[in-house]
């Protein structure tokens, strides 16, 4: 998730952008910032601002938030969860996918959780627990509107997902789903 927030700011996906919608609620009367802050700005480099900084001006002017800084990562994946949780999660509707007989999901570094034997905070090393591999898993979308969808082209989506590394039943099940990422990824529009 580090890798891909400096991306976004590397790649400038968030200057001079409107928002969609506005804040949730009660956001923009948070707590002000009472720390020094990391910026990066694409031609001037690095610079920490202290405290008391205008960093909306700063923003103006090209520079963002550093997400090597720990702390400025963190603070964002807690403002991203706030936002998950008043905005997003609402809005979607919740089911279940089956795989057929004898098929089955892959999970990957990003942005699927597993279950092993029982646990939830299971750590990646319990994924060669049979157990942590299922015919069932959850999607949320916008629509409720049915989806027609195999459990090849959810690991191939969940294959070109992943950063660093995906697991599956059998050598079989992980292979097919990195061979069909490409493809996942070029009717998404993201490849040629």
């Amino acid at each position: 998730m580090q890798a891909l927030e400096n991306s976004w700011g590397e790649n400038g996906l968030a200057l001079n952008s409107e928002p969609v919608e506005p804040p949730p609620e009660g956001l923009l009367k948070a707590t002000k910032l009472q720390r020094d802050v990391q910026m990066l700005h694409f031609k001037l480099g690095s610079r920490l601002f202290p405290v008391g900084s205008d960093l909306e001006q700063a923003a103006r002017e090209g520079w963002f938030p550093d997400m090597h800084d720990r702390t400025n990562f963190l603070e964002s994946v807690h403002i991203q969860a706030y936002y998950f949780q008043v905005r997003f999660f609402p809005r979607l509707k919740w089911f279940a996918l089956h795989g057929p007989e004898g098929e089955f999901f892959v999970v990957a570094d990003r942005p699927v959780g597993w279950v092993a034997d029982g646990y939830i905070d299971a750590p990646p090393s319990s994924l060669r627990h049979p157990s942590a591999y299922r015919t069932l898993l959850l999607v949320a979308r916008h629509t409720s509107d049915p989806w027609l969808v195999t459990p090849a082209q959810i690991n191939a989506v969940v294959a070109s997902w992943a950063h660093e590394w995906i697991a599956g039943p059998t050598e079989a099940t992980v292979r097919s789903a990195l061979e069909n990422r490409r493809v996942a990824l070029a009717s998404a529009g993201l490849v040629q």
